[in-house]
């Protein structure tokens, strides 16, 4: 008999993808304030202080690899504007409002990612990247900014691999997702808030695997043999990487309990590592 355990409720799926103000309500109107309004995102994240020293090393040798992802597209917008009218059997007109329907570009998505190839192939969550529509720029460690192109998405596992152009970039290795144990000490890291600052939180793995269903106002979504953490995760970690104390990536960060940013959970490695194959050419 499966050992698996199903979570119905209360999951948000880091669509973290900090959403239009056009399109959210509710959930994502609050991330969207959160992300833009500094002065109340960093009461939320947690303390380095809380690291130790060993944690921190690990997290300053992963750090390089990881990178910030933003999403824009062009959505209508109407535009007021007003139109004259002349009205019949009279020698007047009269200025009428009229609407004209024009686009704006407006950030649409947000989130994290890291290098798995050095010529320039970078894992994340097909949550964060979407929209064929969309256009997608990744921000390096370093601050330089450039455009990516979806090269794969794995729905069933919620992975996508993105590509930026150039070579010699910082990779993580990937652990053996099957050799993780209860108990076990990892660390995830990420975009929180979209704020382009690593955010590292420590915790241990709860469950191997679990099931749930992730969901926000408009999606829903069942992901099973995830991989639970009392790591925490905020919006904007989604694509980062969950690793162990040698560095190694076990997971890709995907989810959070409503409420209990401390019940994280993430897609093992093992799960994304078929969506690499496909897309990274063989040498």
């Amino acid at each position: 008999m499966r050992n698996f355990k199903s979570l119905f409720a209360g999951l948000l799926l880091f669509f973290v993808a900090v959403v239009s103000l056009v399109y959210v309500a509710g959930h994502f109107a609050r991330i969207y304030t959160d992300y833009l309004t500094e002065s109340r995102v960093t009461q939320y994240l947690p303390d380095e202080t809380e690291l130790s020293q060993q944690e921190k090393d690990v997290a300053n040798a992963v750090s390089p690899a990881v990178v910030f992802i933003y999403g824009k597209k062009e959505v209508s917008a109407y535009e007021p504007q007003t139109q004259s009218v002349r009205v019949p059997g009279l020698n007047i007109a009269l200025d009428l409002p009229a609407g004209l329907e024009a686009k704006q570009t407006q950030e649409v998505n947000a989130g994290t990612g890291f290098f798995v190839d050095s010529d320039g192939y970078i894992l994340t969550n097909r949550h964060v990247v979407p929209d064929d529509e969309a256009s997608y720029t990744v921000v390096l460690s370093d601050g330089r900014r450039m455009d990516a192109q979806v090269v794969y998405r794995d729905p069933d596992h919620d992975i996508a691999v993105i590509k930026i152009p150039g070579n010699g970039y910082p990779t993580l290795p990937l652990a053996d997702s099957s050799e993780l144990k209860i108990g076990q000490t990892v660390l995830t890291m990420g975009n929180a808030y979209g704020r382009e600052q690593n955010v590292v939180s420590s915790g241990n793995i709860t469950d191997l695997r679990k099931n749930i269903i992730a969901e926000d106002d408009f999606n829903r979504q069942s992901l099973t043999g995830l991989i639970q953490t009392s790591a925490q995760l905020f919006p904007g970690d989604s694509g980062g990487p969950t690793f162990d104390m040698e560095g190694k990536v076990v997971g890709v960060n995907v989810a959070v309990s409503t409420g209990d940013s401390h019940v994280s959970f993430s897609v093992p490695i093992n799960d994304a590592k078929d969506a690499i194959d496909k897309a990274v050419p063989d040498e």
